[in-house]
């Protein structure tokens, strides 16, 4: 059975990438990872789908890549966090032996409405926010000022 590994990152962590990669390649035969703003990176890697939605509730990250993980080669998907290491001993081999499910059965901690998910606690941001002032350095995004001149002179 071929489990595809989804991580998914609520920002654009890159130096994650290469540790996770390490961490995972030798037990799932397909890392795949969902990074916010990353099409620079898409555009160089096979496993990065770049996201362009709110990090606050990930739904709109699935939709938007959900025809390229739709077409993977994959029997199931295991979807974690980038800052969530899954047990060392779990692969895509004993992946559904060891958490007692078939390999026709899924498992998620709950389901809940996303109309009504409370999101009080997204608006506690700005205290801390201004304890980590160099968040995501998004500079890097953007052309050079040359290039953004120049192509908006075309127009």
């Amino acid at each position: 059975m071929k489990i595809c590994l989804l991580v998914v990152f609520n920002h654009r962590f890159d130096a994650n990438i290469g540790f996770l990669l390490d961490y995972y390649s030798s037990r799932f035969s397909r890392l795949i990872f969902l990074l916010p703003f990353a099409d620079d990176l898409e555009k160089k890697h096979n496993d990065v789908i770049s996201v362009h939605y709110s990090s606050y509730l990930f739904q709109g990250f699935f939709g938007e890549a959900s025809e390229r993980i739709g077409s993977m080669a994959c029997n199931g998907y295991v979807v974690v966090g980038d800052d969530l290491l899954l047990n060392p001993v779990l692969n895509e081999a004993n992946l559904h032996d060891r958490i007692g499910i078939s390999a026709t059965e899924a498992y998620t901690k709950s389901l809940r409405s996303l109309y009504d998910a409370p999101l009080a606690w997204s608006r506690g941001r700005t205290t801390y926010r201004a304890r980590f002032p160099d968040s995501l350095d998004f500079t890097r995004l953007f052309p050079s000022a040359e290039d953004a001149f120049a192509k908006a002179a075309q127009y």
